[in-house]
C-alpha cells in the first residue's frame, strides 16, 4: 500500500536530511528489537518521536511514541516489534507531497 503525506513546501530543503536520519534510527531501533535492548529502543523511539513530529510525520510520531511507551513500562518486544514493523511499513511506503501551508 502507498501512503502520502503532505508537508509544508517550507521544510522541502530539510527533507532529505530527515528521512536519510529516519533511515538509519530504524535500522539502528531493529538491531535494538533482535537484540533486546530496552534502553537503546527507548532513547532511539524517543528521539524518533520527536524528530517526526516536528517534521509533519505525525503518524511515525505516534508509533514511536507508542514504543517508548512499553519500552518504560511492559517492555513488551513482542509488541514493540509489532508496532514497529506497522511503521516500518507505512514509512517505506511513504510518498511525501510538498504542499502551500504553514509550519
Amino acid at each position: 500500500m502507498k501512503y502520502k503525506i503532505e508537508i509544508s513546501k517550507e521544510l522541502e530543503e530539510l527533507i532529505p536530511l530527515f528521512r536519510q536520519e529516519t533511515e538509519k534510527n530504524l535500522h539502528l531501533l531493529r538491531q535494538a528489537i533482535e537484540n533486546r535492548d530496552i534502553e537503546t529502543i527507548k532513547f532511539i523511539s524517543h528521539k524518533m518521536k520527536g524528530a517526526s513530529g516536528s517534521y509533519g510525520f505525525e503518524k511515525i510520531s505516534q508509533w514511536a511514541k507508542q514504543i517508548e511507551e512499553i519500552s518504560k513500562t511492559t517492555k513488551s518486544i513482542e509488541e514493540i516489534k509489532k508496532i514497529f514493523e506497522e511503521l516500518s511499513e507505512y514509512y517505506n511506503n511513504t510518498e511525501v507531497i510538498f504542499v502551500d501551508k504553514p509550519l
